[in-house]
């Protein structure tokens, strides 16, 4: 939004400058360099804006990028534990049943082997959780979320 009023306001700026330089060459010369003095500051001004608006753009796709980068690796690590939590809470194969029963050991033992890495990628979560919180600053929807995510994510994890 801000970006489409700084380009309105582009021509209006364009426009006093023309107009500026049109009424210099109509001036006695004291006059006319007192009017350029004017207008290089106002234009000096102007690029300070334009580069502010520029940088909190970039700012904001990057900070956007990071919290979808954060939701993705958080709902993939709650998904795993979904799948975990399904597996540990679904009732035991009949005991007759040594297919079933090395079915069940095997993927126990294919989660057991994936907690390690699991574990990194809960750590790189809670880092990049506790870094956007950082990044947003005071206290808003988002950075309560993210703190309520990550206290959902280590308690799950813990239990």
């Amino acid at each position: 939004k801000i970006q489409d009023g700084i380009a309105t306001y582009q021509n209006v700026v364009s426009s006093l400058n023309a107009s500026g330089e049109a009424i210099t060459s109509h001036c006695n010369p004291v006059d006319a360099q007192l009017l350029r003095h004017k207008l290089e500051a106002l234009n000096t001004r102007w690029k300070k804006v334009c580069a502010e608006v520029s940088d909190r753009k970039e700012r904001f796709e990057k900070e956007t990028i990071e919290q979808e980068d954060f939701q993705e690796d958080l709902d993939d690590l709650m998904f795993w534990l979904d799948e975990c939590e399904g597996m540990m809470n679904r009732p035991l194969p009949i005991p007759a049943d040594d297919q079933s029963l090395l079915d069940l050991l095997e993927k126990v033992r294919d989660r057991e082997d994936e907690l390690g890495n699991r574990k990194d990628c809960l750590t790189v979560v809670v880092q990049n959780g506790d870094k956007l919180v950082k990044q947003i600053g005071s206290p808003s929807s988002n950075t309560l979320q993210i703190q309520r995510q990550l206290h959902t994510i280590n308690n799950r994890w813990d239990h």
